[in-house]
Order: C-alpha cells, then structure tokens, then sequence
C-alpha cells in the first residue's frame, strides 16, 4: 500500500493530496485514521526491534 511506504520511506513528509484522494475513495476518515495507527505501530516495533538488535526467531 502506498500510504504505508510513504509512513516508512518519508515520515517526516505530509501526505500528498493525489495520496488522500485516493484513499477517500475507497476509506472512510475512521478507516484512513486506522490504516495510518496500524502502519505507525509495525514501523515502531521494526525500530525499536532494529535499534535493539532483536533477531526475528519462529
């Protein structure tokens, strides 16, 4: 999904409004706001996990 790389690859950046239009056709805001808190979490665990060194184990 492109909001996620764009959260990852540029999150200091706004998304763009070609990004939003996008979205709003086929999210409602609550959803929009759901996407964004769900791929702001794994890429706060993929730090915290990379800042600490943690290797992945099955």
């Amino acid at each position: 999904m492109h909001l996620a790389e764009q959260m990852t690859l540029h999150p200091t950046e706004h998304i763009d409004d070609d990004t939003w239009t996008a979205l709003r056709q086929h999210y409602s805001e609550g959803e929009i706001v759901e996407l964004v808190c769900a791929a702001g979490i794994f890429n706060y665990f993929n730090r915290i996990n990379n800042f600490l060194d943690i290797e992945i184990t099955s």
